[in-house]
């Protein structure tokens, strides 16, 4: 990402925002040993929990790549779910929450 838009991180720092509505499906939809998921993995590991699911990578990347704001459409089943504990730490360490 940083290589295909570097002008964006080197000037600003990044977007200035960030817009989805991310893929709602289960990461066990690949199975265990794919591809894709091991680059889940390795590229999210404070974040993989078994059985999560792919919009959870989405937010998280969105708080990589912005200065500031992301929004996205999605449930709110993350924001309960035993799934979803280390994206909502990860969501409280990494970006302010204005609204949700």
């Amino acid at each position: 990402m940083k290589l295909e838009f570097g002008k964006v991180f080197r000037e600003n720092g990044g977007f200035d925002v960030v817009i989805g509505n991310p893929p709602y499906v289960n990461v066990e939809k690949y199975g265990k040993n794919s591809e894709f998921i091991a680059l889940i993995k390795k590229g999210y590991p404070e974040i993989w929990q078994d059985k999560s699911d792919i919009l959870f990578y989405f937010i998280a990347k969105s708080i990589e790549i912005s200065k500031a704001n992301s929004y996205f459409i999605v449930s709110n089943a993350f924001l309960f779910s035993d799934k979803a504990r280390n994206l909502r730490q990860f969501i409280q360490m990494n970006s302010p929450i204005s609204k949700l």
